[in-house]
């Protein structure tokens, strides 16, 4: 079973408290290495147009809205399919997803984590679920999420700013930066 550690994807140091339903905002940072506010405001924008209407990430989006965000961000979804386990279906557990495709997001039905690093990076530990029956099992994942483009091993964001035309530039703090453009689900590298 993979390990787990806590990460808020940098919204302690984005100023925002307590507790939220922010687990897409999380997962998209932390998985990417993107500044937590950047993310918040691109996945808030994105729920205004096809959500609920708010300019807020802050109480959770619906499932269009997760999927839109991960494509705007550069993922792609490759688990789609269930696993056969012991003439059952099942999907991937923590631990396959991540020992198939490295580091990724993971989706259940109401819940979005990074799993980076061989760690389940997230507020809070929920690597395994009781099934009913008095068994824990791990936790599975519904969808799976892995970046189209690599960012080398220096992933971690200096800052992000969501411009006045929603294209959101991030700075990578190795010097790149790139520029993500919404409404062309297009991203383009910098020097």
């Amino acid at each position: 079973m993979i390990a787990y550690q806590y990460d808020d994807g940098g919204r302690r140091e984005a100023g925002r408290r307590g507790e939220a339903d922010d687990c897409v905002v999380r997962a998209i940072a932390i998985a990417a290495g993107l500044a937590y506010d950047a993310v918040y405001k691109e996945v808030a924008r994105l729920n205004k147009e096809r959500g609920n209407g708010r300019l807020s990430a802050w109480d959770g989006v619906n499932k269009e809205v997760a999927h839109t965000a991960m494509e705007e961000f550069g993922f792609r979804r490759v688990e789609r399919i269930k696993l056969w386990r012991n003439g059952n279906p099942d999907y991937p557990t923590l631990t396959e997803a991540h020992e198939r495709y490295g580091d990724c997001v993971g989706f259940t039905r109401t819940h979005a984590y990074a799993v980076v690093g061989g760690r389940l990076r997230d507020t809070a530990d929920r690597r395994v679920w009781a099934d009913g029956r008095g068994n824990n099992r791990e936790r599975t994942a519904m969808a799976v999420w892995v970046l189209r483009w690599s960012a080398t091993s220096t992933t971690t964001a200096a800052g992000g700013v969501l411009d006045s035309n929603s294209n959101v530039h991030v700075a990578f703090k190795d010097g790149r930066t790139h520029r993500l453009y919404p409404a062309r689900l297009k991203l383009m590298w910098h020097r």
